[in-house]
């Protein structure tokens, strides 16, 4: 007995359009990420800090939070598909200098490396404009004493000039002008 050639192009179709789509979602993805023109930078400082003293800070599976590395997760105009994350260690004071498309970013989520479900929210957003340099601030993150506890908190600092000695090195372009952009807390 012969297959019905109807299931073959059924199949045929079905497959057509998962190309279809997938080539659809992959140009939008791109798009996303390259932007609509010209990239922009955009500079700053991370820091977390943890409430209380190391020597009785909250346990992930037996490591201290404030000896943990983080992920702040980067979202474009708060699209799931485009992420980029800038890693801080705890206690430590990290620059950050990225090239990005025009648009709006927020920093949506502080992530505990090698912990995939262990994070913090956060709503921190900053814009990027074409061709230039923006300075967005010093993020402040302070965890909470014990990991349940609470809610992290944010706080957004200027401190323009130090974070221009710390790059200027590994970034000539600083030089030349920058312009202040501050990050802004969203509820």
């Amino acid at each position: 007995m012969k297959t019905k050639p109807v299931l073959r192009r059924r199949s045929s179709l079905a497959a057509r359009r998962l190309v279809i789509a997938t080539l659809i979602c992959c140009s939008s993805i791109a798009s996303a990420q390259d932007g609509d023109g010209e990239e922009g930078v955009v500079f700053g400082t991370v820091i977390v800090g943890v409430a209380k003293p190391a020597a009785s800070s909250s346990l992930i599976r037996g490591r201290k939070l404030d000896e943990t590395k983080w992920g702040l997760r980067l979202s474009k105009d708060k699209a799931f598909f485009f992420h980029e994350e800038v890693g801080v260690q705890s206690g430590s004071e990290e620059h950050f200098f990225l090239k990005l498309g025009p648009g709006s970013y927020t920093f949506d989520q502080l992530i505990a490396r090698g912990f995939a479900n262990f994070y913090f929210p956060a709503s921190v957003r900053f814009d990027v404009t074409p061709g230039t340099i923006t300075y967005i601030g010093k993020l402040e993150i302070y965890l909470p004493y014990r990991m349940y506890e609470g809610p992290a908190e944010y706080n957004v600092a200027d401190s323009q000039a130090e974070a221009v000695e710390a790059l200027k090195g590994d970034h000539p372009e600083l030089a030349g002008g920058v312009t202040a952009g501050l990050m802004v807390l969203e509820e």
